[in-house]
């Protein structure tokens, strides 16, 4: 079995229109980081992460970073939408984060 190393807790995985996989998930000090979060929106240095995974090379180059904030607190998963990547959020989130890309 092939793997490569995420710097991130891995929700969702999407094809990207390049082929590659678009990674989506969150990160945290610790684990309990991502709980504490979600239940008690304490999110000190937890961030939303995206990774694009080249599946041929098994190469992996983060590019969304996004601090957790109270109007989105954690992404789960992405996808491309002409030069935007749209995150979708976790645990009853009514948001849809676009970040520019490319």
């Amino acid at each position: 079995m092939d793997s490569v190393d995420l710097p991130h807790h891995v929700d969702n995985v999407r094809w990207s229109t390049d082929g590659s996989l678009l990674a989506a998930g969150h990160v945290g000090p610790e684990m309990s980081s991502i709980i504490t979060c979600l239940s008690q929106q304490q999110c000190d240095g937890v961030s939303t992460r995206v990774t694009r995974v080249d599946v041929n090379n098994l190469t992996a180059r983060e590019i969304i970073n996004y601090p957790s904030n109270p109007q989105f607190l954690l992404g789960t998963v992405a996808i491309e939408i002409g030069n935007e990547v749209w995150v979708g959020g976790i645990a009853g989130s009514n948001r849809i984060a676009r970040f520019e890309y490319r």
